[in-house]
């Protein structure tokens, strides 16, 4: 009332028309001059974005939603601001209320009483938005009156402004026809853009503490505009990569109305984008799928996912949110529309969109039996899952396409006893009979599938998926199942598929991975598929150990290969890191309780679920900006290779041929550890660290660190239900990044894991576990204490241009290449037939292999089948041995396979010319006693050690013995203990011996 440019009753002009009011209020204090009287003849119409006064408006609108959505508690806002449109009106308008009343010393009350926002920073953004706007309005008046006076007197061409308004004018404040002057060019305010330019350095930088950017409701509100909803969009994407804390603020702000409406949009770009976005809300709550479903909003993601040309983490986000809206509403979308989606992209190049297709697949089978038997009936659709289970160099994806085939194998399980009575009744229709026959063949096509992967994957996620599908088939349809087994005669298809089902069990009874085999156990107290052989293992859980392993294993490794071999860093977690955050709280020891390993099983997450979290962690950047997803063997090749040639050739050049004369004379004991363990069966250096890795008979693996002498850490090879000791037979150093080393450790029983120090402690974690052997056999050279020095068990090599890890030793003569990225065998190759291997080494094509008869034989790494390979001795009618081969090894010039090396058991070393196989070029001086290693460094060709039972020999290429190492060196000099294996430095001319005694003795060239 003291104001004479203000109304009486103040609140209620605020409440009713903010826009006016807030003009009046800034016109007066403005530096313009505009008079109030000039205020009403602002061109436009509220509702209207494009026009001046609508723009105010929009403009109004979004700085009061940023103020209340920062200052207000998070449920108070979405109350007040979200849930009704009249009062989120009276409430923004309140906010304007409190500014302007303040300065007239009036304080607005409101119920419930908010919190002071009268001097928040984008109340300054408001004024300087309003200050363009009158900036323009001179200008806008002055053209208008132009026009004017160049039309009729009166009301000249605009008619009577009481008159009925005219389609397409633009309105004023005050309610008259007030059209924008044609001669006059309105410059649109600027504030969107500065504040999408500023969330987007904001997003550069990064959050500070859990701050929430300030300009999130500002963003939201541009994708009204059609120049700018683009960007929007992509700023959105951007904030929502951030995760799980992003997510949970966009929708608390209310985007999701906002995006809804959107989906009806037919440009690509923006299709690309709300696909993206859409995805990551559904993977943090899936109940804003009732709001999509309602606006039939899944019919939009059914035709992205058939547009295969779409950036592919957006086909996938469009088949994860298929495979979200099939479990909550299933009769919302057709059989055929979704299987015709899925198989359209289930052989796209991007592992991601396979993996999502085939779990979108699985979720359609799951709540639809017409799906299940549009697969039966289609034999290319079940062949494409085949090849995808079997053979897909990405984990997940043949995880994935298990889940579709184990839905299968669980609906088609009932079908044997349907199988049985359809023989036994002549009175149903013969299409019938076709059709349970034909239900009966793909049962045991699947489940032949089955059998074969269990045996040659790698990956523990591939084989625990396989184990909880059999178990969820089993013991849904447990009477169908002993049905099976009680059926009819060993010639009925029905026993056969019950048969096959008892024969996978088996194998995953004897996993390696304590939580497969548990899963196996859980299943034989249901069905008793193990018989007698249960009370034996029954014994053995009671005498295993109090500790439990963790099920922190399930990581694909291809993404820490990228890591590790091509020296990328990854910002973002990859897919199976969720699982192993999951299960990380102590790491894998030598033996574990059956019963804390039940418990971990009971929290174990679904595979689908752990893949939904991992949707958090993807990326998009944009057409072609998708985040790396699974290493590529080219780079990871390129790199090893070029690295190692440079050095190879730097360290030539500089000291390797003046240190083939000095090395024999000057070599000196520079170190004794006491490691305080079992017999040292194996060991290896790390590259690039002061590290020596240690495996023992007692299945135990330690680093030490040559530098301080100290133990870094131990760790063993993960055991559920121990069957007996199994030694460490062999250790390989994949090497790469020297931060993540990665060693393989390898088992007398034929398993294989691979480890990598991970998090921020720094502890050994194990990334994969399997056998590596292809079968539960012991090695058929003896493993037991008194021939220790004979025992091979589990051999393996490590070939970093094929990135392959060759294993053998195991199961005859046969060498398994595992592709490490992949985690799956790559092919298998009969070295020999009739004996084991008991020694391999492989570089960039080719393998040497020793076996127990003396059979040395080099094999063609890309000719697996037998015959292609090579076999050493005279004219290849004879070993090239008399006794059991104890190693071998290559050695090659400029990455060319010259000689080979090769040692037996009683003493006798030998050289071969791969362009002569049939005589040897050299043959050394045997040995008193037997040979237990042999190792060469491949940058001095001229130095071979060998180990005896108490003594090292250094011999030359001309077989010569150069130095003999027997006693340590000090002042009491003790005798060597019986040795036990041999390595060198790859970098360094330091050679590593280790004893029966636990001992492990460093010699050093003094000269280097």
């Amino acid at each position: 009332p003291t104001n004479p440019d203000l109304p009486a009753d103040l609140f209620t002009a605020c409440l009713t028309t903010p826009i006016k009011m807030a003009l009046r209020w800034f016109a007066p204090r403005s530096l313009l001059g505009i008079g109030i009287d000039k205020l009403d003849k602002i061109p436009g119409r509220l509702n209207d974005r494009k026009t001046p006064l609508g723009e105010l408006n929009w403009i109004f609108t979004a700085i009061t939603d940023t103020i209340a959505w920062n200052v207000l508690p998070r449920d108070l806002f979405k109350k007040l601001f979200r849930q009704d449109l009249l009062v989120a009106s009276l409430f923004r308008n309140f906010l304007l209320a409190e500014r302007i009343m303040w300065t007239v010393n009036c304080t607005p009350v409101s119920e419930p009483e908010l919190p002071s926002t009268h001097s928040h920073p984008l109340w300054q953004a408001w004024d300087y938005t309003v200050e363009q706007c009158l900036a323009q309005l001179p200008s806008m008046l002055a053209a208008e009156d132009a026009s004017q006076e160049q039309s009729s007197p009166g009301f000249g061409t605009r008619g009577d402004p009481r008159g009925p308004r005219e389609e397409g004018k633009i309105y004023s404040m005050d309610s008259d026809p007030q059209p924008l002057p044609e001669a006059f060019q309105y410059t649109p305010n600027t504030f969107f853009e500065d504040q999408m330019t500023a969330f987007e350095v904001w997003l550069a930088i990064g959050p500070e503490g859990d701050q929430p950017p300030e300009k999130l409701p500002i963003v939201l509100q541009v994708l009204l505009s059609q120049a700018h909803r683009l960007r929007a969009l992509r700023l959105l994407s951007r904030f929502l990569q951030i995760g799980a804390w992003a997510i949970n603020h966009a929708l608390s702000v209310g985007i999701f109305p906002y995006v809804l409406k959107l989906l009806q949009s037919q440009i690509p770009e923006l299709r690309r984008e709300l696909v993206f976005i859409w995805g990551k809300l559904l993977a943090l709550d899936t109940s804003c799928v009732l709001d999509l479903v309602k606006e039939n909003g899944q019919v939009h993601f059914v035709d992205f996912l058939m547009n295969a040309s779409a950036p592919p983490v957006c086909l996938a986000m469009s088949a994860f949110v298929l495979s979200v809206i099939t479990a909550k509403f299933p009769d919302q979308l057709q059989d055929e529309t979704v299987i015709s989606a899925c198989v359209g992209v289930l052989n796209h190049e991007h592992p991601l969109v396979r993996r999502w297709a085939c779990l979108c697949f699985a979720k359609r089978i799951k709540s639809s039996n017409m799906s299940c038997q549009h697969i039966v009936l289609n034999s290319g659709i079940r062949q494409q899952l085949f090849d995808l289970a079997r053979s897909d160099e990405a984990c997940d994806v043949r995880t994935s396409a298990l889940g579709v085939l184990m839905l299968l194998v669980s609906n088609l399980l009932a079908s044997g006893n349907q199988m049985e009575q359809v023989k036994s009744d002549e009175d149903l229709a013969t299409r019938a009979k076709q059709i349970a026959m034909e239900q009966m063949r793909v049962l045991e096509e699947v489940l032949a599938l089955l059998a074969g992967i269990v045996e040659n994957d790698a990956s523990p996620l591939v084989r625990r998926e396989i184990a909880l599908g059999l178990e969820e088939a089993v013991t849904e349809r447990k009477a169908d199942f002993n049905a099976l087994v009680e059926s009819g005669s060993k010639e009925s298809i029905a026993s056969d598929a019950a048969q096959s089902i008892i024969s996978i069990l088996l194998i995953l009874e004897s996993d390696p991975h304590p939580i497969v085999s548990g899963i196996t156990r859980r299943i034989n107290s249901v069905v008793n598929f193990l018989g007698d052989k249960n009370n034996t293992q029954q014994e053995r859980k009671d005498n295993t150990s109090a500790e439990a392993p963790k099920d922190n294993v399930f990581v694909s490794i291809s993404h820490m290969l990228e890591t590790v071999l091509n020296g990328k860093g990854n910002k973002h977690e990859s897919r199976g890191n969720d699982l192993e955050s999951v299960y990380n709280k102590v790491p894998f020891v030598s033996s574990g309780s059956p019963e804390l390993v039940n418990c971990a099983l009971e929290d174990m997450p679904s595979t689908y679920a752990i893949f939904c979290r991992s949707v958090l962690n993807l990326r998009y950047e944009g057409p072609g900006n998708l985040e790396p997803y699974i290493a590529e063997e080219k780079v990871g090749v390129k790199f090893t290779s070029a690295r190692k040639q440079l050095f190879e050739s730097d360290m030539k050049s500089r000291w390797a041929a003046e240190m083939e004369d000095k090395l024999p004379a000057n070599l000196r004991e520079v170190l004794n550890l006491r490691l305080g363990v079992g017999e040292l069966w194996s060991s290896a250096f790390l590259p690039m660290d002061p590290m020596l890795v240690v495996g023992d008979a007692l299945g135990v693996v330690s680093i030490w660190n040559t530098d301080t002498e100290a133990l870094e850490t131990q760790f063993g090879i993960p055991r559920a239900d121990p069957q007996g000791i199994c030694g460490i037979t062999s250790l390989c150093v994949l090497e790469g990044n020297i931060e993540s080393p990665i060693i393989a450790a390898g088992a007398g029983d034929g398993v294989a894991s691979i480890w990598t120090r991970r998090g921020s402690k720094e502890e050994e974690r194990i990334v994969s576990i399997w056998n590596a052997s292809g079968s539960m056999e012991w090695s058929l050279a003896s493993l037991n204490s008194e021939k220790h020095r004979t025992a091979h068990g589990l051999k393996m090599s490590w070939n970093p241009h094929r990135l392959q890890l060759v294993a053998a030793g195991c199961e005859g003569g046969v060498l398994r290449l595992w592709n490490v990225a992949s985690e799956i065998c790559g092919g298998s190759i009969r070295a020999f037939t009739g004996e084991s291997v008991t020694a391999l080494d492989t570089r960039i094509s080719t393998c040497v292999v020793g076996g127990t008869s003396g059979t040395v034989s080099l094999v063609d790494l890309g000719m697996q089948e037998h015959g292609s390979s090579l076999i050493f001795g005279s004219s290849g009618t004879s070993n090239a041995h008399g006794s059991a081969v104890v190693a071998v090894q290559q050695q090659q010039i400029n990455d060319h396979l010259t000689t080979v090396l090769s040692a037996e058991r009683d003493g006798m070393v030998k050289l071969w010319d791969v362009r002569n196989p049939s005589q040897a070029l050299m043959q050394s001086e045997p040995l008193m006693g037997e040979l237990t290693d042999m190792v060469a460094h491949d940058t001095l060709p001229n130095v071979i050690v060998v180990s005896g039972r108490s003594e090292v020999k250094l011999i030359d290429s001309h077989g010569r013995t150069t130095r003999e190492l027997q006693y340590h060196e000090g002042f009491l000099s003790q005798r060597l203990s019986p040795i036990t294996s041999l390595s060198l430095h790859s970098r360094k001319p330091v050679l590593a011996v280790g004893c029966a005694d636990s001992e492990v003795s460093l010699y050093e060239c003094a000269d280097f």
